[in-house]
């Protein structure tokens, strides 16, 4: 498993399909298929060929790093499967994303007593949402 700050382009959003949205491999017959789930981009089955060199495609991964309606559908997967806070920040150049379970962890600058799962930045927010949502999920 490659570290989050090593995951770039299309291999951010496999990751993110498979490791935040729950997307599920099923090899057979020299196929892998992806099942988003209900309401999720690409809301059905989708076959995607094997690569050559064995990697999954990711043709049919949605684009959660640079299509914000995708990049909202893994804030409300966090938010209803794993019962946590999403806050988004912006300085005009980058966005950044606190996830937190607000249940423990350290005081912030507002006072709140909240443990930080993920946190990261990002040149768009969905590249934000993206890192910080890896990392929640494989810290937990």
């Amino acid at each position: 498993m490659k570290l989050i700050t090593e995951l770039e382009g299309r291999e951010l959003d496999a990751a993110v399909a498979e490791e935040v949205m729950g997307y599920r491999w099923a090899q057979g017959l020299g196929v892998f298929l992806w099942h988003p789930g209900e309401g999720e981009p690409n809301g059905g089955w989708v076959v995607a060929p094997k690569n050559p060199g064995g990697d999954a495609a990711t043709c049919y991964v949605p684009r959660f790093r640079t299509d914000i309606a995708a990049a909202w559908h893994v804030v409300k997967k966090l938010r209803e499967k794993r019962g946590v806070e999403v806050s988004i920040e912006s300085n005009g150049d980058r966005w950044w994303v606190d996830i937190t379970d607000g249940t423990s962890g350290t005081f912030d600058s507002s006072g709140s007593y909240d443990r930080v799962l993920g946190q990261a930045g990002g040149d768009t927010i969905g590249e934000a949402i993206c890192r910080a949502a890896l990392e929640a999920v494989r810290r937990v």
